[in-house]
């Protein structure tokens, strides 16, 4: 095996949307919510001038016209959820929620790795970073038998939402959590599938 510290970096040449903390993932969540509750209560309100104002959504007295708004309400809000939570990827339980139930940060679910110096890789089984005076320089993947430079290893900031993961895991096996030369750990692609966030991740 060649220890030396190859690689190429990810995704080169592309700009990556920026991963969102969950504060930001929670605001989001309520200006979604917000905006599907606006726009089912103006379908709500046409029929009710369509109508001539005899609805109020069937609760004083049931008829037609104001059966017809709650539905429109019901059918537009509904829609509109749907729309906003793909719009901005939004995890459901967040969305529907108006953002209580906030996604934690992903340093929190990282499992821990061995770390060496590029003199001893024979050492690792499995995942493990290289360091060299202090800084990472590689990782050094034992499942695969290869190393990586560490401008070339997926890696997200341990203050990001742990479900905005999810497009970087859905194109590489594993994404490192770090912060500059502080490595929280990793998240596998295995993780990912098995939902290991309570499932919100794989939903």
């Amino acid at each position: 095996m060649n220890p030396s510290v190859s690689g190429r970096p990810v995704g080169a040449g592309a700009s990556p949307p920026p991963l969102r903390s969950p504060q930001v993932v929670r605001a989001t969540a309520i200006v979604a919510f917000g905006v599907s509750v606006l726009a089912g209560m103006l379908a709500a309100f046409l029929m009710h001038l369509l109508f001539g104002s005899a609805g109020r959504a069937g609760f004083e007295d049931i008829n037609l016209g104001g059966l017809l708004e709650l539905l429109g309400f019901v059918l537009v809000f509904s829609y509109a959820l749907l729309w906003t939570r793909q719009w901005f990827s939004l995890p459901i339980s967040t969305l529907l929620s108006f953002g209580l139930e906030t996604p934690p940060a992903a340093k929190l679910f990282a499992v821990k790795l061995e770390e060496f110096s590029p003199s001893n890789l024979e050492m690792g089984q499995s995942i493990a970073v290289l360091r060299e005076q202090g800084q990472a320089i590689g990782l050094f993947d034992g499942l695969r038998d290869r190393t990586l430079e560490w401008g070339s290893v997926p890696k997200a900031s341990g203050d990001v939402a742990v479900t905005e993961l999810r497009g970087l895991l859905s194109k590489h096996p594993f994404v490192i959590i770090a912060d500059g030369d502080t490595v929280h750990g990793v998240i596998t692609q295995e993780m990912f599938i098995h939902g290991f966030w309570r499932g919100g991740i794989s939903k």
